[in-house]
Parts: C-alpha cells; structure tokens; sequence
C-alpha cells in the first residue's frame, strides 16, 4: 500500500540506504514509548501501540504509524521498545482513518534503516 500522509510536523531526513527487509523490526501491535520536548515541554513521555507499517511516496523504506498524537518538538524524538531498545525515531504526524474517524498519528522510520555514520 503506498501512502501518502498529510506531513504536519516534520524533520527531513535524507535516507541514504536502499529499502530492505527488516528481520527483527518493531511488529504492528506492539507497545511503544515516545520521549520528546512537544510545545516547549521537556521530557515528556508518551505510550503508545505500533499500528501498519506504509510505504510512502518518495522514501525508500517502509515507515509505521504509532496510535499517538504528537506535536512541534515531538519530531526526531526515539521509538523505545520494551526492551528499552530504541527501534525508530519519529518524523511526522499524519491523519488516520480508522472504523469512519480521523485519528491523529505519529510516524516513524525504523533505525535500522538509517544512516550508521
């Protein structure tokens, strides 16, 4: 499915990797913390669950959604696992219909897919 999300909240990241098969990547359902500095807060945490992961439009590697409302600051924040293993970063907000209702999502690029250096 190519997705083309409504990009609110961004920091553009140039992915330099060719999009691959991600063997142990963060799997649709489960739970995940946010950490980021949203409306001139600090430290701010934020639970949530991973949803679909979406190819998009112009970027080489598929992203996923995670059913958490984020704002200005939230971008570049770290996706943690439970494992307290950092397993994407957060780039984007875009709506999400689900059963009929907008719901407001961040998205997120898995680390294994970005640059090492």
């Amino acid at each position: 499915m190519v997705f083309k999300p409504r990009i609110e909240y961004a920091c553009l990241l140039k992915i330099a990797t060719v999009a691959r098969i991600i063997k142990d990547r963060i799997q649709s359902g489960e739970s995940v913390t946010i950490i980021g500095n949203p409306l001139g807060f600090e430290k701010i945490s934020q639970r949530g669950k991973v949803g679909q992961f979406y190819n998009i439009e112009n970027i080489l590697t598929q992203v996923f959604d995670i059913n958490i409302p984020i704002n200005p600051g939230n971008s570049g924040s770290p996706v943690i696992d439970n494992q307290a293993k950092v397993v994407g970063i957060i780039f984007a907000s875009t709506n999400i219909e689900i059963n009929g209702e907008s719901e407001l999502r961040a998205l997120a690029i898995p680390v294994q897919v970005l640059p090492s250096e």
